[in-house]
């Protein structure tokens, strides 16, 4: 958090401003006819909004002990505009030919792969033909 390059100390906390802004593009978005009134009422934010705030995770599986930060943004200013979004597009990635679902299905898909050729990574550039069960063939980034 000390380092300047990365983080900038705000003089304000600019969650009145960012709140007043969504309000605005969501009012402005209602007023053109792209969504109803019960749309913009659910995705004005909340008056006060609640400020994202910083906390962090300890790793303690890790040596030494590491941090993970995460930002909290639940109540924020953008948080039921996220929500609502999240309704619409979540029946939609599943069909997306990327589309893992978790972990176990990305471990699972990882198992079933057939690398066709022996590469090195010190160093040398590399382009792998991954062929899945089923004969999709997708072709791993150039590294």
């Amino acid at each position: 958090l000390k380092d300047p390059n990365t983080y900038t100390i705000l003089p304000l906390d600019p969650t009145p401003d960012l709140a007043a802004r969504v309000s605005t593009y969501v009012k402005e978005l209602f007023n053109c006819g792209y969504i109803d009134k019960t749309e913009m009422t659910y995705m004005t934010p909340d008056n006060p909004t609640r400020t994202h705030f910083l906390y962090f995770l300890r790793k303690i599986h890790k040596t030494p002990h590491q941090i993970r930060p995460i930002v909290s943004g639940i109540n924020g200013a953008t948080c039921n505009i996220s929500s609502f979004l999240d309704f619409f597009f979540k029946p939609l990635l599943p069909t997306i030919p990327s589309y893992l679902k978790d972990t176990a299905q990305l471990t699972l898909f990882l198992k079933s792969l057939r690398i066709d050729q022996p590469f090195s990574h010190h160093g040398h550039k590399l382009n792998v033909s991954l062929h899945p069960p089923g004969g999709r063939n997708t072709s791993a980034p150039k590294v």
